[in-house]
């Protein structure tokens, strides 16, 4: 293949001996623990997570979210919601105060709990949106026999199509790996995620790699 923009492109692995917990079964879950070892004209934000302590009704189709010194800048953030009875999905954040973030989803009353992840992400810059392939790989344990999950990238809150992978046994790692076409607007984030379809057993990755590279 002949890439259009060789000076755009980043690389890096997946954390050894990552622990991806599971809070929701079938919901994605945002991976935290990538490093960037190599970039050129991408960024690369390792990402964060934190407990959630309240959501409250913020009007206008908003939920606003309270997480003490969450730490959330600007208005193009992504994050994961896990853990919760009625926000468990992906979701684009606005309005990020010191404690508090929004997002935009029906109101339902609910207690504090759950989870918010805001996974390892490459930005894409102003003007230099396009066509994005998306490399990675790893092989990990999961904590208990036949549990399928699911490996995909996410251009913002969108997800390609995902890799499915079924782990026999508790004791072997297994492989996966997978490749996406990705059409990236400007002020996207380039995500991580899997989720278990089985249940809520975690997945330890053993080893893993990623490369990010625009193709036109």
């Amino acid at each position: 293949m002949a890439y259009k923009n060789l000076n755009l492109y980043g690389q890096g692995k997946i954390t050894s001996t990552s622990t991806i917990t599971i809070e929701t079964a079938s919901a994605w879950h945002f991976i935290d623990t990538m490093e960037a070892d190599l970039g050129v004209g991408l960024s690369v934000d390792v990402g964060s997570q934190a407990a959630i302590t309240g959501f409250a009704d913020a009007g206008g189709g908003k939920v606003t979210i309270t997480s003490n010194a969450h730490g959330l800048t600007g208005t193009t953030g992504v994050v994961s919601i896990v853990g919760t009875t009625n926000y468990n999905n992906v979701f684009m954040i606005s309005n990020p105060q010191t404690n508090t973030f929004d997002i935009t989803s029906a109101y339902t009353a609910e207690a504090g709990g759950g989870t918010w992840r805001h996974g390892t992400h490459a930005s894409i810059s102003q003007g230099q949106g396009g066509t994005y392939q998306y490399t990675w790989a790893c092989s990990a344990i999961s904590a208990a026999v036949n549990q399928t999950f699911e490996f995909a990238v996410f251009a913002g809150i969108t997800p390609a199509i995902a890799a499915v992978r079924k782990f026999a046994t508790g004791t072997d790692a297994g492989a996966v790996a997978g490749v996406s076409i990705i059409q990236a607007t400007a002020g996207e984030y380039l995500s991580f995620a899997i989720r278990n379809l089985s249940g809520t057993d975690n997945l330890d990755i053993e080893s893993g790699t990623w490369t990010i590279i625009k193709t036109s």
